[in-house]
C-alpha cells in the first residue's frame, strides 16, 4: 500500500517498520480489534486485553470501521482480506494489497490493478489505476501511467492525473508535485484541482491545524492556507500539528512548537512524534517513552520501539517482545514474542 510522505519526518515509522505501520486511528471502545502475535501467528484482542480471535494469520492490522485487514501467506506472496469484529471472515482472502476502510470503501489491488470495494466485498468503484489510496475529504488519490490525480466517490476523475506525486487532502488542500517526482517542486491544489499555492517548495506535507510544513532549500518551516510563510524555515525537520503542537528538530534535538512557532516544550529529545490521545512518543537516552502536552513524562523511556496510540492503546516493544499499554502506561497485553 502507498504511504504518504516525501522528506516529511515520521521518526517512529522510520525506525520501526515492524509488521504493521501506523494505521488510521479509531475510537476507544470494545468493538476495536487489536492484532497480537502468539506462536508466530496473529490473532486479535479486545480493549480489555482478552484474546477474542484465535491466532491464524500471517499479518493483521487494527480494525477500522468494524473491519480488520488480515493476510495468509505473508506480505510478499500472500493474500489479503478482512475479518469483522466477531472474527468472522467478512471479505475473502483474495487481494495482493489493500488499504483500510474509510467512509465505507477500501482500495484493494488484484492482478496489478487497483480498485475500490464496499463493506460486502463487492466492487464499488472500478478503474484502471496502477496505484490508489483511501478516501480523504471525498477524494482519493490514484495513479495512471506514473501520473497522479484524484477521483471522487462516483469514480470520476475530478482531478486528472498530471502530477508527479501527490499526498492526500487535508483541510481542503492537497500537496502536489510538478517537475519530476524527486527533483520537482511542491504546491497545493483545492478539491477541484485548481492550484491555489504555487509549486515552489522542495517538499510539502498536508495541512493540519491550519499549518503545513514545507521544505525551503534544506530547512523546514510552516505556511498557512494562503501560502504565507508564518513560521520561518529554520528547522532541520518538522512534523504535523496535532492537538495544537508540532514536533520540530533544531540541531540534533527535538521539541514542540505552537502554531505561532513558539517552543512550548523545549528541544531536549533525540526524537519526537506527533500527539495522539494526549500522548506523544519521545526518544531519550536510547529509549522511547511518552509525554503529555505539557511536556511531562507520563510513561518513562523504556521501550526499544513504539507506535502511536490508536483507539486508546499503543503497541510497544521491549527488545523483541511486544505488548500493549494504555495512556497511563499500564500493560493491557503482556510482553511476549
Amino acid at each position: 500500500m502507498i504511504r504518504k510522505r516525501m522528506r516529511t519526518f515520521n521518526f517512529i515509522l522510520l525506525i520501526m517498520t515492524v509488521m504493521f505501520g501506523s494505521r488510521s486511528p479509531g475510537f476507544a471502545d470494545n468493538t476495536v480489534l487489536y492484532p497480537v502475535m502468539l506462536d508466530g501467528k496473529y490473532g486479535f484482542m479486545n480493549r480489555q486485553g482478552r484474546l477474542v480471535v484465535e491466532p491464524l494469520f500471517d499479518e493483521a492490522w487494527i480494525s477500522v470501521e468494524g473491519l480488520a485487514a488480515v493476510n495468509l501467506g505473508g506480505m510478499n506472496n500472500g493474500k489479503w482480506g478482512f475479518v469483522d469484529t466477531a472474527g468472522r471472515l467478512a471479505i475473502d482472502l483474495q487481494f495482493n494489497d489493500i488499504s483500510d476502510f474509510r467512509d465505507g470503501l477500501a482500495a484493494v489491488s488484484s492482478e496489478g490493478k487497483w480498485f475500490f470495494i464496499n463493506r460486502d466485498g463487492r466492487i464499488a468503484l472500478d478503474g484502471i489505476f496502477t496505484q490508489a489510496d483511501d478516501f480523504h475529504e471525498g477524494r482519493a488519490r490514484v495513479a495512471q501511467g506514473g501520473a497522479w490525480g484524484f477521483i471522487d466517490r462516483q469514480a470520476r476523475l475530478v482531478i486528472p492525473p498530471r502530477f508527479d506525486n501527490a499526498f492526500n487532502f487535508s483541510q481542503g488542500l492537497a500537496p502536489v508535485c510538478l517537475g519530476g517526482a524527486t527533483t520537482g517542486r511542491w504546491g497545493y491544489v483545492d478539491t477541484s484541482g485548481r492550484i491555489v499555492i504555487e509549486p515552489v517548495y522542495h517538499g510539502a506535507s498536508p495541512f493540519s491545524g491550519g499549518r503545513a510544513a514545507v521544505w525551503i532549500d534544506n530547512q523546514q518551516g510552516y505556511i498557512n492556507r494562503r501560502g504565507e510563510l508564518v513560521i520561518d524555515a529554520r528547522f532541520n525537520n518538522a512534523g504535523d500539528f496535532s492537538q495544537g503542537l508540532a514536533p520540530v528538530q533544531l540541531g540534533d534535538r527535538w521539541g514542540y512548537i505552537d502554531t505561532c512557532g513558539r517552543f512550548v516544550i523545549e528541544p531536549i529529545f533525540e526524537g519526537a512524534d506527533i500527539f495522539v490521545d494526549g500522548r506523544a512518543a519521545v526518544w531519550i537516552g536510547q529509549k522511547w517513552g511518552y509525554i503529555d502536552t505539557t511536556g511531562a513524562m507520563i510513561i518513562p523511556p523504556q521501550f526499544n520501539a513504539v507506535f502511536r496510540f490508536q483507539a486508546g492503546l499503543a503497541r510497544v516493544i521491549i527488545q523483541s517482545r511486544t505488548g500493549y499499554i494504555d495512556p497511563e502506561g499500564a500493560v493491557v497485553w503482556p510482553f511476549n514474542e
